[in-house]
């Protein structure tokens, strides 16, 4: 059940913002992920701007906060808490979201797991191969549930967040970065197969954010693990230097692929820099070298 509430975000995006188009029928945009971080901010940027959300996790009180703003604020919401990597759970998250909306427009995979840290040799094997069940078998599972009822209605986006760690080496966080090149290659190839279909899809890397897995860091400080410390260090002196992308800007970004005015990205690798040029400081690009000495 969904409680009404008077709550709101602290990260509800500020003004000024550039609004759906009004003639337009209300987006239907189901959000993984969405009770917290990036994906709550973007659910709460949508609704603000229109569109329909339906927004899923396995925190269910964090998706009932959600909710609670978004209505508070004159927004249509719905949430289902969720475990994505279960049987059976995609197709049960399809139908109730069809149920509530009639259909999905935007697919928003945002649910991910920063997994171990350290060597792969070191790591927790089962916790490192959770990892990749969370973050691409999870995304993998839903898109294909979402994609035959786009196909049918002639047309959608699957929008799936990914990072630079799918694009370059990360050490001592292989599973995530293996998640997310694997991501990446999955869009790329669903573009080539969706040829014709309506449907746009988009491997989205909105930058380093204090929010998220990233706020996370922050948040929990130094765990005396070297491998999580030594990411702690990098991110922090990474975000004093200017490196990191405001969440703004980073949301502004994901809002032009929802409507439509990025499409000509389809099936790329695409960061907040490529659909915002020029508001994103070149110190937020590189990856955590080793504690023993820069790896780039």
């Amino acid at each position: 059940m969904i409680g009404y509430g008077t709550h709101r975000s602290p990260c509800s995006a500020p003004e000024p913002r550039e609004a759906l188009d009004e003639g337009a029928p209300r987006p239907r945009v189901l959000i993984t992920g969405g009770g917290r971080g990036l994906g709550k901010v973007c659910a709460e940027r949508l609704a603000a701007d229109g569109a329909s959300v339906f927004v899923t996790g396995r925190d269910e009180q964090m998706l009932i906060e959600t909710v609670k703003g978004i209505r508070h604020d004159g927004g249509v919401a719905e949430f289902l808490g969720v475990d994505l990597t279960a049987a059976h759970s995609a197709a049960d998250l399809v139908t109730s979201v069809t149920e509530a909306f009639g259909g999905i427009d935007v697919l928003v995979n945002n649910a991910g797991n920063a997994g171990p840290h350290g060597p792969l040799w070191s790591v927790d094997e089962r916790e490192w191969w959770r990892t990749l069940e969370v973050n691409l078998r999870g995304a993998c599972t839903l898109t294909s549930a979402v994609l035959p009822g786009m196909i049918a209605q002639g047309g959608g986006r699957v929008i799936t967040m990914v990072s630079r760690a799918g694009v370059t080496r990360w050490p001592f966080a292989s599973a995530y970065a293996v998640s997310k090149a694997a991501l990446v290659s999955m869009t790329a190839n669903l573009e080539g197969e969706l040829r014709g279909t309506g449907v746009k899809v988009f491997a989205f890397d909105p930058g380093k954010l204090e929010i998220g897995m990233t706020g996370t860091h922050f948040e929990r400080g130094h765990t005396g693990n070297p491998w999580e410390d030594h990411i702690h260090d990098w991110l922090r002196e990474t975000r004093d230097r200017g490196g990191f992308t405001p969440v703004d800007t980073a949301v502004r970004a994901f809002t032009n692929m929802v409507s439509g005015s990025s499409d000509h990205f389809a099936g790329r690798y695409v960061t907040t820099e490529d659909l915002v040029p020029g508001e994103v400081s070149t110190g937020a690009f590189g990856a955590p070298g080793s504690p023993h000495g820069d790896h780039e």
